[in-house]
């Protein structure tokens, strides 16, 4: 750290009957500005993840809280959530195929969500760098889903059969493709648990 030191300096002049002093103000100084420092490449890709699994779950719940705008969609095309579990939601392989599965059923339950997940942690553990700019990684993250609550597509309170839990833990697997630009999580386990850590 640098300190800046300001001399400030008076002059001053006399004669006969007349005396005076003056001072001229500090000069202005401007503050200094450090860039911040670099990320490496497993920080990048760290964020890189965490802002790809917000979107994410910002995804999945923009499809529950709205589930009846997509009824008549899912009514006359069977592959109509492709374009939301892998263009919005990114994902791919088995997570992609498990999140097919999970937008229809919830679709069939004809209730839609009324509140917002929290991602409430979020690491990665492990990335590794391969050939072609193609990356891996794995990671975990927590959910709050205290204040989520369900309605009917008319607003009545509702409850799906089974008990989504407040807290779900998400164990994941995302990979980077530089085809596509972007990180894709192609596995998820998730788990209903007590609390967030």
């Amino acid at each position: 750290m640098a300190a800046v030191v300001v001399l400030l300096t008076a002059c001053g002049g006399g004669g006969g009957d007349a005396a005076g002093a003056s001072s001229s103000p500090p000069p202005a100084t401007e503050p200094v500005v450090t860039a911040p420092p670099a990320l490496t490449p497993e920080e990048q890709a760290a964020a890189e993840i965490e802002a790809t699994f917000v979107e994410l779950i910002a995804a999945w719940d923009d499809f529950k809280a709205n589930a009846g705008d997509y009824v008549d969609e899912a009514a006359g095309d069977p592959a109509w959530n492709f374009a939301l579990v892998e263009s919005e939601m990114r994902m791919l392989d088995a997570a992609q195929l498990d999140f097919f599965n999970s937008t229809n059923a919830f679709l069939d339950s004809e209730v839609e969500q009324v509140g917002e997940t929290v991602v409430e942690a979020f690491a990665v553990r492990e990335v590794a760098f391969g050939q072609d700019g193609v990356a891996s990684a794995r990671g975990e993250a927590c959910l709050d889903l205290s204040g989520v609550s369900l309605a009917t597509y008319d607003g009545a309170p509702a409850e799906l059969p089974a008990e989504a839990g407040a807290y779900q833990r998400w164990a994941f697997t995302a990979v980077f493709l530089p085809s596509r630009g972007n990180w894709f999580v192609t596995n998820a386990d998730v788990e209903v648990i007590e609390m967030c850590p």
